[in-house]
This record gives structure tokens, C-alpha cells and sequence, in this order.
């Protein structure tokens, strides 16, 4: 009766265990070990543009991350409403915490083009892939 009653007690103890494991495991963040970002923001300069074109809309982003080691880099790359993309930009970064302004321009239009756009900041990390997309901009052309 003791062994069989000690053999429960083992079963038990090894079930526990490998569920406190699997909470451990399921709570650890993204970025265990390595660069945390912590926001992206993206807006446009403009919400309409009536008038002239082509139009100039300027996107900027701000990714705040807190880099573990000077070095560390991430990478980013702009995706426009047309499905146009940029190069993909290395960034490097120090330790510590960084508040990186990035930036891109759209220019388009003729006169009576009217276009409802957006342009969105892909960044990539290791296991840190996020995507922020700026409002919706009108655009009419007179």
C-alpha cells in the first residue's frame, strides 16, 4: 500500500511540475533575451489634401524599442495602399532606450484624381514582426 500510495505521489509531482513548466513557458514575452518594442506610431501630415498635384503627403513613424546590447539592429520596410514597398532599412541601435523617427513621402496625383491612401511600417526583429498603418488621407486633385 505505501509503494503504490509513493507511486501517486510521484505521478503527481511529475504532472504538477510539467504544468508549472508549460505556465513558465507560455508566459515568457516575444522578446525574452533580446530588443523590446515597446510602440510604433504612423500618421500622415494630412487628412485631406484639396487642391494642387500631385500631392505631397508625408508618412512618419516612431518606434520606441529598448535595445539589451548596443548593436542590436532591427529592420523596416514601408508598404503603400497601391502595394508599392520600399527597400528594406537596417537600423542600429544603442543600449538602452531609443525613440527612432523614421519617414517616407508619397507623391502623387494629376488634376480630377481623387485617391483615398495609406501607407504602413513593417518591423522585424528576430521573433518581432509588427505591422502599424497610418490613418486614411483623401486626396483631390483640382
Amino acid at each position: 500500500m505505501f509503494m503504490k500510495l509513493k507511486g501517486i505521489r510521484m505521478k503527481i509531482a511529475v504532472r504538477l511540475s510539467v504544468f508549472v513548466f508549460l505556465i513558465a513557458l507560455c508566459t515568457l514575452p516575444l522578446h525574452a533575451g533580446g530588443l523590446q518594442i515597446t510602440s510604433i506610431n504612423v500618421h500622415a501630415n494630412q487628412n485631406v489634401h484639396n487642391g494642387h498635384c500631385p500631392a505631397v503627403i508625408l508618412y512618419s513613424a516612431t518606434v520606441n524599442v529598448f535595445a539589451p546590447e548596443n548593436g542590436d539592429i532591427f529592420n523596416y520596410q514601408w508598404t503603400r495602399s497601391d502595394n508599392a514597398t520600399t527597400q528594406t532599412q537596417i537600423v542600429r541601435l544603442h543600449k538602452g532606450i531609443n525613440h527612432v523617427p523614421l519617414s517616407e513621402t508619397w507623391t502623387l496625383g494629376a488634376p480630377g484624381q481623387h485617391y483615398s491612401i495609406w501607407e504602413e511600417i513593417h518591423v522585424n526583429s528576430g521573433n518581432i514582426h509588427d505591422v502599424k498603418r497610418s490613418q486614411v488621407t483623401q486626396v483631390n486633385c483640382q
